[in-house]
């Protein structure tokens, strides 16, 4: 449809198109491989003239170095995992899984070009009343996808830059002492010799799911009573003190696997959630997770004369912060403090 341009000095090229129907756009006329062509950049009535010039930038620069930015976020979440994540990150795998299960789905076949601020804010918007915590994890992970995309061009603008986070709740579950004991007896009359073993050395050395299947048996030392856990989250190895309880099963454990927490075939062991809620079952039980047993070795220590440095060692954190999560006083531990204030206050009797 033909029309009239009035031009706009700000940037060669830009201006607006007025058509015989009454309407107007934002226009931009470039060189495009030896050829000159006018963009249409979206119409005046709904897009600023601050937006169309941002705009008239970008298209230029991508005329300019013939950049191509219609890439789908599931490009370049594959390019980016086996790139940058694989290589750098620990937890990989849990970014793939949590790419593929919430965020693919919805995002996936989305291009980078049209994921703005207000999509993002409506994907958050969708799991941030019932998971905040995986909502938050999903932007940052979407986020991390952009500052990829715009280091190899494929991006200009990160739609997640100065995203406002849902408030997180943070937990604070760890079993009580009467749950602590049914658990450990389910545990030890569990006819499963690796879902045993790996169990006691969840509760008994507050290690991380993940360190305790990658566990090796030529780095474990039974005269020494240790065992070294290679590469762990913060980088680095960890001597792992083993309590003579724990020696003394392992010394009866079979050894068919080079990793002490054997699988079917007798490579690494995977999965232990099925086994988790078969245990959590016969001890009676709930809402608690197989990391909170973490937590109740933290606070279990705490109870028992620890101090924060201690435990902050012990669970391997590179900062007191991250104890000061896990540690908590048990409401047992909190009352008698509370008593021995009164009797501070009330004096002798």
């Amino acid at each position: 449809m033909a029309g009239i341009v009035e031009w706009d000095n700000f940037i060669p090229g830009f201006g607006q198109k007025y058509y015989d129907s009454g309407k107007k756009s934002w226009i931009l006329e470039i060189r495009h491989n030896g050829k000159r062509r006018m963009v249409t950049l979206g119409r005046c009535s709904i897009m600023h003239r601050a937006e169309a010039i941002e705009k008239a930038r970008i298209t230029l620069l991508e005329a300019r170095y013939g950049i191509v930015r219609d890439r789908t976020l599931d490009e370049v979440f594959t390019e980016y995992s086996a790139m940058v994540d694989r290589i750098h990150n620990k937890s990989w795998a849990k970014n793939k899984k949590r790419y593929q299960g919430k965020i693919s789905f919805s995002l996936g076949n989305s291009k980078l070009k049209d994921i703005n601020p207000a999509l993002l804010l409506k994907y958050h918007a969708s799991m941030a009343a019932d998971t905040p915590y995986e909502a938050n994890r999903c932007v940052e992970l979407i986020s991390s996808v952009f500052n990829y995309a715009i280091k190899m061009d494929y991006a200009i603008k990160n739609p997640a830059k100065g995203f406002r986070y849902a408030r997180e709740r943070t937990r604070d579950r760890f079993l009580t002492p009467s749950e602590r004991t049914r658990l450990f007896e389910a545990v030890k009359s569990t006819p499963a010799q690796h879902t045993r073993m790996a169990f006691l050395f969840l509760m008994l050395t507050g290690l991380r799911k993940s360190e305790v299947l990658s566990l090796l048996w030529k780095d474990t030392d039974l005269e020494l009573c240790q065992t070294i856990v290679r590469d762990t989250k913060n980088g680095n190895d960890f001597v792992c003190p083993l309590p003579e309880f724990l020696v003394g099963e392992l010394r009866h454990h079979p050894k068919h696997s080079h990793h002490i927490i054997a699988g079917n075939v007798g490579g690494r062991r995977t999965r232990l959630e099925r086994a988790w809620n078969k245990l959590k079952r016969q001890a009676r039980i709930d809402n608690v997770r197989i990391h909170d047993l973490r937590r109740t070795y933290a606070t279990s220590l705490l109870a028992n004369g620890a101090q924060l440095p201690q435990i902050k060692d012990a669970l391997n954190h590179k900062s007191i912060t991250s104890t000061l999560t896990y540690a908590r006083y048990a409401p047992e531990v909190a009352r008698e403090l509370t008593t021995r204030h009164y009797r501070l206050l009330a004096g002798p009797k």
